[in-house]
């Protein structure tokens, strides 16, 4: 349920308007960096349709988010400094999925057929880059 809120949130209009390379979170969005480096960490635990949903709508257009910009610059380690180098452009919804360790959401955006899981984005990096560099190498739960 907190993975819905976060959602929830990150996909109201006026947090969908913010520029992707903010600096700093605006006053009229406190929750904005917590909700965007969290929301995986929830979901991960467990994943609901009403999870999903938001997520789809989030990581469609991932790229152009704010929240993606943030995510870059969380958990600082040296891939991550290589990372906050780049701007978030060609960062895909699969590549935040991998990189937040959500494997369930990362068949169903790939089961979609929108995305490309051998599209590079930031850096160069295909989506099975992040979540291995992450440290992810969980199965998925059905057929991929």
């Amino acid at each position: 349920m907190i993975a819905e809120v976060y959602l929830t949130y990150l996909n109201f209009r006026s947090i969908r308007d913010l520029p992707p390379n903010l600096d700093q979170s605006p006053p009229t969005a406190p929750l904005l960096r917590y909700a965007s480096c969290c929301w995986g960490t929830h979901a991960r635990r467990e994943t609901t349709e009403g999870a999903n949903t938001l997520a789809l709508r989030l990581l469609d257009g991932f790229d152009k988010h704010v929240s993606s910009g943030i995510l870059l610059t969380h958990n600082f380690d040296n891939w991550n400094r290589e990372l906050c180098r780049s701007s978030s452009a060609g960062l895909t919804g699969v590549h935040g999925t991998a990189y937040l360790g959500i494997v369930e959401m990362a068949v169903a955006l790939l089961e979609a057929k929108k995305w490309d899981i051998d599209a590079t984005g930031v850096a160069g990096n295909t989506a099975i880059s992040w979540a291995v560099r992450k440290g992810y190498g969980g199965q998925p739960s059905g057929p991929v």
